[in-house]
């Protein structure tokens, strides 16, 4: 009974953590500038779209492509007296990621060198990222310009706005990445996930510590197996043992309880048949006289 109740008590305890972990898991889903949502495979919207180039050979600035994620981006230069230069994405998530080119002491068309991008979530400004020229190369690939973890889970809406009336600003955008929780929506086809990304990517750390982070949950799950497991056994062992144990109790109980009663009773016979004690229920008779010494 103890063995079967145990059993029934653990099978709870990992249908109950495996319903959590599940309600509860992450996963990072990348926005591309050109691909767009791995998931939706909506792509962000560039406005004033006549300011926006599509980077390579048409784009402004002179890349190295391989540095680029999925060798893409998109280029914009505002100047001081346009109207707000924008990039605008929506995700589910409860973390946003924002990575861009920064340029530095970039050359060819693309030539001024500042940076100044302001952060909308849903209407509200929660962010700006300012760069100033300094000394290294022409580009700083891959910056991380804005990173929220703290949001709900629900649908949001991001923008990118520069509106500086103080310098002219270059906007590079290369690609987002947002945390969502909960499963894959329905109809999206893994296949199509694979095509979208088929070019070489440069290493990325979030999506390393992602997979990390993957790595960490296995590792916790199979400790946790191994764990469960081993407490399983103890108490089905310790129950039997326990069990074991009682038994041999009582075989020992009821053998020195035969013992004692044979004992009794052969004590009563010996009484009342005036046999010596020494040779009670030893099955021989007692002398009719006495040895001459003793007379």
């Amino acid at each position: 009974m103890f063995i079967l109740q145990s059993v029934g008590l653990f099978r709870l305890c990992f249908l109950v953590a495996a319903g959590v972990f599940a309600s509860k898991a992450r996963r990072n889903v990348t926005i591309d500038d050109l691909y767009g949502d791995d998931l939706t495979h909506i792509a962000p919207t560039y406005l004033p779209s006549g300011r926006w180039k599509l980077g390579g050979a048409v784009g402004l600035a002179k890349l190295n492509a391989s540095l680029v994620h999925n060798q893409t981006w998109h280029d914009a230069i505002h100047k001081v007296k346009d109207e707000p230069t924008t990039v605008n994405f929506g995700f589910t998530g409860v973390a946003i990621y924002v990575y861009c080119v920064i340029p530095n002491r970039p050359s060819g068309s693309l030539t001024n060198a500042f940076a100044d991008y302001k952060f909308f979530i849903d209407g509200n400004l929660v962010g700006r990222y300012i760069h100033l020229a300094e000394n290294g190369p022409a580009y700083f690939y891959n910056t991380s310009v804005y990173v929220n973890t703290t949001m709900d889970n629900a649908f949001h809406n991001f923008s990118i706005v520069v509106d500086s009336t103080d310098k002219t600003v270059s906007l590079l955008f290369d690609y987002a990445i947002y945390t969502t929780m909960g499963k894959v929506p329905s109809g999206t086809s893994t296949t199509m996930l694979a095509s979208t990304n088929t070019n070489p990517q440069p290493t990325n750390t979030l999506k390393d510590a992602s997979a990390s982070s993957h790595g960490v949950a296995v590792r916790l799950g199979t400790a946790l197996g191994v764990f469960a497991w081993f407490v399983l056994t103890g108490a089905i062992a310790y129950a039997l043992r326990t069990k074991i144990c009682s038994a041999c109790r009582r075989v020992t109980l009821l053998r020195n309880l035969s013992r004692l009663l044979k004992n009794w009773a052969g004590y009563t016979v010996g009484r009342r048949s005036g046999v010596p004690g020494a040779l009670r229920g030893k099955g021989r008779a007692a002398p009719e006289t006495l040895p001459p010494y003793a007379r």
